[in-house]
């Protein structure tokens, strides 16, 4: 797999625009691997020092390094000329230059030439006395060459004895179809926050719902939209103030850039919109009338709605209070209509108090009386409780 540090081989020869930007056979180091927006085959980023610039390649124009051709590199790294013992002396013991004329070592194998016989040493002496360098020079320049030829031949055999002909086929058909695609050179995406400053609003900010302007500053020439709507960029200083309306809860603001190129750069930005007491309260309006409500109050789930009325019962449990309020006035502080109340929290509100109660129509709420009598009430699920007499 190929990643970010490995080392490949180029398949083929890739031009662009004309020019050789990587020979085939050539060593790279891949710097990054991410697709191309447009064009995903091509997501391994290295650098071509032909033409001074990063260029973005497919599967197709790169080889691996494998393990067998590193095992032939730290072969030839590690290989040293083996210099065997005289005889008659000892394992290890060196010879002396008399030694050295008559007993040339053999590179690599380690095996003597061996001794000239004596009526033609001296001759022998005299010769290898003159050229002894030059065979050295020679035996060396040949010995690296058969380890570099060994270890081209190990590469070859590994990358070619496991195609079949259907393979190199299909090989030489993408490389023609590969070498007619130029490439372009690798441009690094701007950024949202290279092209835009947004100054007043971060991700999961809470704020009051509402009316809200939106302020910040183009860093770049660009364009900018935010929830569809095009946004008005000052000339000059790059300012920008556009309202928006932030509604209660979450919420989420989406702001696409377009910079110079026409590349479209999009960001989200989710804020929660929090009511107060006040905007609360004005947001609701008088409930149904009781007998409509009561009739079928699952009909109105989820209606924000308010009911003034006098208490009959106040409860409070585990943090939670439980009011049974009449709705209905009958005259001389006479009340009917009993609806059932609960709200989180506690509530000055006791038994006769005056009351505005502020909330959501939850259903019909059921439950078994002191007397055994099974009651079923119109039931808000309160937000605000106010005394009001």
């Amino acid at each position: 797999m190929i990643e970010p540090g490995s080392t490949c081989y180029i398949k083929r020869d890739i031009y662009a625009g004309g020019a050789l930007l990587f020979k085939e056979g050539e060593i790279v180091i891949i710097e990054k691997v991410g697709p191309h927006p447009q064009r995903p085959e091509y997501k391994y980023l290295t650098f071509s020092a032909r033409a001074k610039k990063y260029f973005l390649l497919s599967d197709r124009d790169l080889e691996l390094e494998t393990e067998d051709i590193k095992d032939a590199k730290e072969e030839v790294n590690n290989t040293k000329i083996i210099t065997p013992t005289p005889p008659g002396k000892p394992p290890g013991a060196a010879a002396t230059d008399k030694e050295k004329t008559s007993y040339a070592p053999l590179e690599r194998t380690g095996m003597p030439i061996g001794r000239a016989r004596s009526g033609k040493k001296n001759v022998i002496q005299k010769v290898a006395g003159s050229n002894m360098s030059k065979i050295k020079k020679v035996l060396v320049v040949l010995f690296i060459s058969f380890v570099l030829l060994s270890a081209f031949s190990v590469f070859l055999y590994y990358n070619l004895k496991e195609k079949t002909p259907k393979e190199e086929t299909v090989s030489e058909e993408t490389s023609e179809m590969s070498t007619q695609t130029e490439l372009e050179p690798f441009e690094e995406e701007v950024s949202f926050e290279e092209l835009i400053s947004i100054e007043n609003l971060v991700e999961g900010q809470q704020m009051t719902a509402g009316k809200y302007t939106v302020s910040g500053r183009a860093l770049q020439t660009c364009s900018l939209d935010l929830n569809g709507v095009p946004v008005e960029i000052l000339q000059g200083t790059g300012e920008f103030h556009h309202p928006v309306t932030i509604n209660e809860g979450e919420n989420t603001l989406s702001f696409i850039a377009t910079d110079e190129n026409g590349e479209l750069i999009s960001k989200e930005i989710r804020v929660t919109g929090v009511v107060t007491p006040q905007m609360y309260k004005a947001s609701c309006p008088p409930g149904p009338p009781y007998k409509v409500l009561e009739k079928n109050a699952d009909a109105y789930i989820g209606t924000r709605c308010y009911y003034k009325g006098k208490v009959a019962q106040a409860m409070e449990s585990s943090g939670i209070t439980m009011l049974r309020v009449n709705i209905t006035h009958k005259g001389y502080d006479i009340w009917d209509d009993t609806i059932y109340v609960t709200l989180e929290g506690s509530t000055p509100a006791v038994e006769d108090s005056m009351v505005i109660v502020y909330g959501d129509i939850a259903g019909s709420y059921t439950y078994e009386s002191i007397a055994g009598w099974i009651i079923t009430l119109p039931w808000i699920m309160a937000e605000y409780v106010d005394v009001v007499g």
